[in-house]
C-alpha cells in the first residue's frame, strides 16, 4: 500500500469519525423533524461509503475482497440521491405523504446494488474494475445508474429552487451556491469517468463526505430549515395578528407580513437584524429596551411557563398595541422567543360600546324596578298625607276655638293651656308624618342616584333596615307576605360601603323571594343580619319551593331568570357583581327543591 493510499485511508477515517459525531449531534441536539431524519440518512449513506472504501484501501492486494467492499460502498452511493430528494420534499412540505408510487425511485438504486454484489457473474456494472478511473471499463447498468443519479438530483434541486421562487425567499442565492458546492464531487466523478482527468476512485467519497458535512452544518447552524413551507407561510401571513421571533442574541429569526404592515416597514427585510436596532425606528414607540430585557429573562427557570404582557398606545401609528411574549422551546442549543402583537384599538372601541349598552341595560332594569317601587311608595305616602290633612283640620278647629275664646271671661287660663297642648299634639304628629315622608324621599334618592359613591361611604345598620322597610313595605303587603327581621348586631354598628348599592341588592333578593311564592299560606321571608369574625352576614330566606338544579348551576355565571318572559336575569347578576366590586364581598346561596332558598350576602367589616 503506497503513500497515497495511506493518506486516503487516514482522511477517510477522520471523515468517518466526523460523520458519526454529526449524526449523534443531529440526534441529540436538533428537534425531531422529517428533514432532520433524512439529513441523518444522508450522513449515514456517506458513512457507509467511507468505511467501505477505507476497508477497500486496506485490502487492495486482494482483488475479490476490495471488489466486495466497493459493492458495499455502492449501498451508500446509490441511496444518497434518494435521501437528498426526500429531504427536499419534506422541507418544502412538512406534511408530505409518502405514496406507493415513490417506491419506483428505489428500483434502479436497488438493482444497482444487486448488480454490484453479483458483478463478477455478468459484468453489468464493471467489465473491468480498477481503483484508477482510467483503467475502469463500465457495463451498461453503470450508465443507467449514473443517469438516474443525476436525474434524481436535478429533480430535487429543481423542486427546491421552484419553492424558493414561489415563496419569494431571499435566501435563494445561498441555496443555489449550496447546490453547486454539493455537485462538486459528482462533477469530478463525471470528469474522471469520461477520462478528462486522472484520479483514484476514492477521491469521490472524500470530497462527498466533506461537502455533506459542511452543507448540513450550515443548514442547521444558520437555521436554513427553519424557513417555513409555502403553505404554512401563507397561513401565517394571512392571520390577523403580527408576530416576530427573536433568539437569545436579540436577532430576528422570523416574522410575518402582518408585522411589516403593522409597523409600516414596507418591503424592508429584517431577518437577522438586531431587534434593539429595529425598535429605534419611530414606528416602534410602544416597545423599549427594558421590555426586551424582560422577554429575555423568560429563559430563567424561575419564569418558566410565564409570559410577558404589556399594552401601550402608539402616537406614531395611532393604534393601541398589545404585546404577548413567551419562550419557544424548539432547540436545546438556542432559545427562541415568540412575540405576538395584537392591535386592540377596535377592541377598546367595542368595549366602550358594550359598556354603554351595559349601562343602558342596567338603567332600564333600574327603571323597571323603580316603576314597581313607585307604586308602593305612592301608597305609603297616602297615609301620612291623609294624616297630615286630618291634623291640619284639627289645628284649624283649635285655632277657631282659641280665636272665639279671646275676651271670653268664662274661658280660664287652664282652658287656654289645654288648647295649646292639643295643638302641640297635632304638630308632633305632623312632624312624625313629615319625618316618615322625608325618609321615603331619601330612600327614593338612594335608589335613583347614579353616583354609587356619593350618598354614604359608611352607614349604620339602622339606616339599612329603615330603607328596606320603607321600600319593600308595599310589595310585601300586596302579596300578603310577612317580613321577619332578625337583627343580631347593634343597630348603630357602622358598615363600610355604599348604602345605595346594598339596599338595591337586598331589595332585589327580597323581591325575588316575594315572586317565588305562589299560593302558599303563611308566606314568610326572613331577613337576618349578624356578624362573624370580620364579616357581616345578611341572609334572605324564603320557603317558596327552592330553585331548580339546572338553574342553580348557572346563577352568578350568566344572566338567567326563573320568571320566563317577565324576567331578564339582570337583577341577581348585577347584585353579585356589585357586591364583588364595591364591597369586596360575596354572595352565596343554598337551595333545596321543594323547600326553599337562602341567599347570603357576605361583607367584610373593613374593605
Amino acid at each position: 500500500m503506497g503513500t497515497a493510499e495511506v493518506m486516503y485511508s487516514y482522511g477517510l477515517c477522520l471523515l468517518s469519525i466526523l460523520l458519526i459525531i454529526f449524526i449523534v449531534y443531529l440526534q441529540n441536539k436538533i428537534r425531531k423533524t422529517n428533514v432532520r431524519q433524512w439529513c441523518m440518512l444522508i450522513l449515514t449513506c456517506a458513512l457507509i461509503s467511507n468505511i467501505s472504501v477505507m476497508f477497500q484501501i486496506l485490502n487492495i492486494s486482494a482483488y475479490n475482497t476490495w471488489q466486495l467492499f466497493e459493492a458495499f460502498a455502492y449501498i451508500g452511493e446509490a441511496m444518497l440521491p434518494i435521501c437528498v430528494f426526500f429531504a427536499i420534499c419534506y422541507y418544502i412540505e412538512p406534511n408530505f405523504k409518502f405514496k406507493t408510487r415513490y417506491l419506483s425511485l428505489f428500483y434502479i438504486p436497488i438493482i444497482t446494488i444487486l448488480c454490484m454484489f453479483t458483478n463478477k457473474l455478468h459484468g453489468l456494472m464493471f467489465e473491468n474494475y480498477s481503483v484508477n478511473y482510467k483503467d475502469c471499463k463500465y457495463g451498461y447498468m453503470f450508465y443507467v445508474y449514473i443517469i438516474n443519479m443525476y436525474l434524481t438530483y436535478f429533480l430535487g434541486f429543481y423542486m427546491l429552487l421552484k419553492h424558493f421562487y414561489k415563496t419569494k425567499n431571499k435566501a435563494w442565492p445561498q441555496v443555489l451556491i449550496g447546490m453547486i458546492i454539493f455537485c462538486i464531487p459528482y462533477f469530478i466523478n463525471l470528469l474522471a469517468i469520461t477520462g478528462v482527468i486522472e484520479t483514484k476512485t476514492y477521491i469521490t467519497e472524500v470530497i462527498q463526505s466533506i461537502v455533506a458535512i459542511a452543507l448540513i452544518y450550515i443548514v442547521f447552524k444558520y437555521q436554513i430549515v427553519t424557513e417555513l413551507p409555502v403553505s404554512l407561510n401563507t397561513i401565517l401571513n394571512t392571520i390577523s395578528d403580527s408576530y416576530i421571533v427573536i433568539n437569545d442574541k436579540k436577532k430576528i429569526v422570523m416574522y410575518n407580513k402582518i408585522f411589516q404592515n403593522t409597523f409600516n416597514l414596507g418591503k424592508l427585510d429584517i431577518n437577522g437584524m438586531d431587534f434593539e436596532e429595529l425598535i429605534e425606528y419611530k414606528e416602534f414607540d410602544t416597545i423599549f429596551d427594558e421590555d426586551i430585557d424582560k422577554i429575555l429573562n423568560l429563559k430563567n427557570k424561575k419564569y418558566k411557563n410565564s409570559k410577558v404582557v404589556f399594552e401601550r398606545n402608539s402616537i406614531t401609528l395611532g393604534k393601541t398595541l398589545k404585546y404577548e411574549a413567551e419562550i419557544l422551546d424548539t432547540k436545546k442549543n438556542e432559545t427562541l422567543f415568540l412575540i405576538f402583537i395584537t392591535e386592540t384599538t377596535e377592541y377598546f372601541r367595542n368595549i366602550q360600546i358594550l359598556k354603554l349598552n351595559h349601562d343602558a341595560t342596567i338603567g332600564r332594569e333600574r327603571l323597571a324596578s323603580l316603576g314597581q317601587m313607585i307604586g308602593g311608595i305612592a301608597h305609603n305616602l297616602k297615609t301620612p298625607i291623609f294624616s297630615i290633612a286630618g291634623a291640619l283640620e284639627g289645628l284649624d278647629d283649635l285655632v277657631d276655638e282659641y280665636d272665639e275664646s279671646i275676651g271670653d271671661k268664662n274661658v280660664l287660663p287652664s282652658d287656654h293651656r289645654e288648647i295649646a297642648d292639643e295643638m302641640l299634639t297635632w304638630t308632633d304628629k305632623i312632624k312624625d308624618y313629615l319625618s316618615y315622608m322625608t325618609d321615603v324621599i331619601k330612600a327614593i334618592q338612594v335608589q335613583t342616584s347614579n353616583n354609587t359613591k356619593s350618598i354614604d361611604e359608611k352607614f349604620k345598620v339602622k339606616d339599612l333596615i329603615k330603607y328596606i322597610n320603607i321600600l319593600m313595605k308595599y310589595e310585601l303587603t300586596q302579596n300578603l307576605i310577612d317580613l321577619k327581621m332578625n337583627i343580631m348586631v347593634d343597630e348603630n354598628k357602622v358598615i363600610s360601603g355604599n348604602l345605595n348599592t346594598l339596599v338595591q341588592v337586598l331589595n332585589n333578593l327580597i323581591s325575588n323571594s316575594i315572586q317565588a311564592y305562589k299560593d302558599e299560606e303563611n308566606k314568610i321571608i326572613e331577613l337576618s343580619l349578624y356578624q362573624k369574625d370580620d364579616n357581616f352576614y345578611i341572609e334572605v330566606k324564603d320557603m317558596a319551593g327552592g330553585i331548580p338544579k339546572e338553574i342553580q348551576n348557572k346563577l352568578f355565571k350568566e344572566m338567567i331568570t326563573t320568571k320566563g318572559k317577565n324576567g331578564t336575569g339582570l337583577g341577581l347578576f348585577i347584585s353579585y357583581t356589585n357586591i364583588k366590586t364595591e364591597f369586596n364581598g360575596n354572595i352565596t346561596f343554598f337551595s333545596e327543591e321543594g323547600v326553599g332558598t337562602i341567599f347570603r350576602v357576605i361583607i367584610p367589616e373593613k374593605r
